[in-house]
């Protein structure tokens, strides 16, 4: 079960549901029709598109403004499962699950099928580790709308679940001492869609910087876009930007300097890159680490204070203050960040551990699913049945 509300929820959802077909198992994948339409299933792959859920939060956030104390209550989890528990009880009893496995957004509704149906259920955290033990509070590493929901909200969520997979890296992250039962660190865990990088990137000529807005950004960008491409401007750079509206600014690419595309696998255009600016989202942040680019980061997006502290004290990211910066404070802050030459080295010399670490995270989350399953089945004595997630039509 999975939605599309922010870039970095879905990845790890879709590359564990793929996995699982890789490895035999029946999964059905219930997601909003957008993101079904990105993900290239194929005919093996069960798909069933669901209510859109970025209207529930879109009024959410609008009521929170009029109402300050709806931070303290996440209503649009529970209002989205009411709107789409019909259709899911229907499906859960065609298909006959074994588990539910959701990702950070559909908790409300695993909980409450879950209950229904008396199936386990699998949370996937898309971020770093927080919970019980945590290092860090949620106030410091959520921003100030998201961390009142977050605490009063999530850890019985997490308690709850007979599973829970933080897709994150253990060298980047803050993790317990000891992480609690059922609770499972898997490496850095993420899907792309293929595509073909242009053929500029392969030419030789000044360093590649990479900007990618976040999906979770919600506002016109256009004064950051314009910000950012006049910054470069005398400095020994090229700017690939990568945009969901590539076709809006198109007029702000300068030849030879400034280039803007639709969005691009970070996977197939990092490596033609040398440093990196843009939101600290965890996905992207944890790829700039895998293919060895320094960062420029700032914060744009609900967990993103959290990503920032680890990239920063990890030695290879340099962080803006003030996310709405201006021209001089992203011109100043962009001289600083290509002349230190220490971020360069320390995040070349960390790819490698961190490419290693992340490998084969897709395996050991199976793992650890399929040893849940039997630790279950065992515990009930029932006979071993295949696996199954879910999705529903949009309204």
């Amino acid at each position: 079960m999975c939605t599309q509300d922010s870039g970095g929820t879905w990845p790890p959802v879709v590359a564990i549901a793929k996995a699982l077909v890789e490895r035999g198992h029946r999964v059905l994948f219930y997601a909003e029709e957008t993101l079904v339409d990105i993900c290239q299933f194929d005919e093996n792959e069960k798909v069933e598109p669901a209510c859109y859920f970025s209207r529930f939060y879109e009024r959410w956030r609008h009521q929170c403004r009029k109402d300050k104390t709806l931070h303290l209550r996440p209503d649009f989890l529970e209002n989205w499962a009411d709107s789409v528990s019909v259709k899911v009880k229907r499906l859960i009893e065609d298909f006959q699950p074994n588990m539910l496995i959701t990702c950070f957004s559909c908790v409300a509704l695993a909980e409450r099928m879950a209950a229904c149906f008396s199936i386990p259920w699998c949370f996937i955290n898309p971020a770093f580790y927080f919970g019980a033990g945590a290092k860090r509070t949620i106030t410091e590493d959520f921003n100030r709308y998201a961390a009142p929901a977050i605490a009063a909200y999530y850890p019985d969520r997490l308690a709850a679940a007979d599973l829970v997979i933080h897709t994150t890296n253990p060298y980047f992250d803050l993790q317990p001492s000891v992480l609690p039962r059922r609770h499972h660190i898997s490496g850095f865990l993420y899907w792309e869609k293929n595509c073909t990088v242009p053929d500029y990137l392969h030419t030789q000529g000044a360093p590649w910087v990479l900007y990618s807005p976040s999906t979770a950004e919600g506002e016109d960008d256009s004064w950051q876009l314009q910000n950012l491409i006049k910054s470069i401007s005398g400095k020994p750079l090229r700017l690939l930007i990568t945009h969901p509206h590539a076709q809006k600014y198109r007029q702000l690419a300068r030849a030879g300097e400034v280039f803007i595309e639709p969005p691009l696998p970070h996977s197939q255009v990092m490596p033609h890159c040398q440093y990196y600016l843009g939101p600290a989202g965890h996905g992207t942040v944890n790829k700039c680490l895998m293919y060895g680019l320094p960062m420029l980061l700032w914060e744009a997006g609900v967990d993103q204070a959290g990503v920032c502290f680890r990239a920063k004290r990890l030695g290879v990211a340099m962080k803006i203050e003030n996310a709405r910066f201006s021209l001089m404070q992203i011109s100043e802050a962009l001289d600083r960040f290509i002349t230190n030459r220490l971020l360069l080295s320390r995040a070349r010399n960390l790819a490698q551990l961190f490419k290693e670490s992340n490998c084969n995270a897709d395996i050991r989350v199976c793992d650890v699913i399929e040893q849940t399953l039997k630790s279950i089945s065992a515990k009930k004595k029932m006979p071993k049945l295949p696996i199954r997630m879910m999705p529903e039509k949009s309204s």
